[in-house]
């Protein structure tokens, strides 16, 4: 069988019963609103795909390769994507709850209105990183390296940071709350506004923050009074 496929043919296949297309040559593929849980895409080249609104719940994407893909509306719930390489990638309204992204390279994300829940993110490289109304509370980040990320209002409610590089990250409003910091790079942080109400921090490792201006304190004291 080739190594390339059409639409038509994966999901032919898929729906007989197939799941491995490990290592498919799958650029620029279109399987928005595929119904496609517990597929194998592993080592798959997906870039340029458009995956808008499918189905990939418990996929296997670990080391797929993906570049300006389409994910608006993607189910990814407890799929595994350890290991990919990822470019100019913009996410809408995906679910990732409970995904598999160890050891991921992420470079030029942009991610709206998603679900990142118990996401597992240790020792990520995210770079050039934008998050908008992103839920990623009790997710697993420790040792990511997240230099320079915008995130403002994103939940890290109970997130583990745990040795993560926060330096120059963009934080205000943040819930940060019972969150474990400790360890964490916050170099230049900006923590205007952010809630670390039981957070696992030193006041040393504030001490380096760019702003805490009205910042709730684990304590529960705002910053300043």
């Amino acid at each position: 069988m080739s190594n390339e496929m059409t639409a038509q043919e994966l999901i032919n296949l898929y729906n007989a019963g197939k799941r491995d297309f490990a290592g498919k040559n799958l650029a620029g593929i279109d399987l928005g609103s595929a119904n496609l849980p517990g597929i194998n895409l592993s080592e798959a080249n997906l870039k340029r795909a458009r995956l808008a609104k499918t189905n990939l719940e418990g996929a296997n994407l670990e080391g797929a390769h993906f570049e300006g893909t389409v994910f608006a509306g993607a189910k990814l719930s407890r799929a595994n994507l350890r290991g990919i390489k990822a470019f100019n990638l913009f996410l809408h309204k995906v679910d990732l709850s409970s995904a598999n992204l160890q050891d991921a390279f992420l470079e030029a994300l942009t991610v709206l209105s998603s679900q990142l829940t118990w996401v597992n993110l240790k020792n990520a490289d995210i770079q050039n990183a934008s998050f908008t109304y992103v839920d990623i509370s009790h997710a697993d980040l420790s040792g990511a390296k997240l230099i320079n990320i915008s995130a403002p209002k994103i939940n890290f409610e109970g997130a583990n940071l745990r040795n993560a590089n926060l330096s120059g990250a963009n934080l205000c409003n943040s819930n940060l709350r019972n969150a474990d910091l400790i360890g964490a790079n916050l170099t230049n942080c900006d923590l205007t506004d952010a809630n670390l109400w039981l957070a696992k921090v030193t006041s040393v490792q504030l001490s380096y923050a760019h702003s805490l201006t009205d910042a709730i304190l684990p304590d529960g004291k705002r910053f300043g009074s």
